[in-house]
């Protein structure tokens, strides 16, 4: 996939996206959830949400820093059900998963263990 040509614009940077790419982006989100975790270095996120999420389609967990991930569902009702879940225990911390939203960065986000 290639990436849109980027911008400066006063202290912003600003990525021109034609509408066709845009409606199909904000398609993709309605089978995606963010969450919020920390592992232990080399812990794979994808095994320890096996057990849990089995009966769900295929699940892709996308790291974006700091402890946060991006969920792509196979399907919006395999989304709404782990939303449904709230919050998983998982051995040696917490998932905590909300809705994407279209303003949502990574690295603007605290990464602290009471997470809201």
């Amino acid at each position: 996939m290639q990436l849109p040509t980027s911008c400066i614009k006063g202290d912003k940077i600003v990525l021109w996206i034609d509408e066709a790419n845009y409606l199909a982006g904000l398609e993709d989100c309605k089978t995606h959830l963010h969450g919020w975790i920390i592992l232990s270095k080399g812990m794979d996120l994808t095994k320890k949400l096996q057990p849990v999420w089995k009966a769900l389609g295929p699940c892709k967990a996308i790291p974006l820093g700091k402890g946060f991930y991006v969920f792509e569902f196979a399907s919006l009702e395999d989304m709404r059900w782990a939303l449904g879940m709230g919050s998983l225990k998982l051995s040696p911390g917490f998932l905590r998963l909300f809705a994407c939203t279209e303003d949502f960065v990574s690295a603007t986000m605290k990464s602290t263990k009471t997470h809201t």
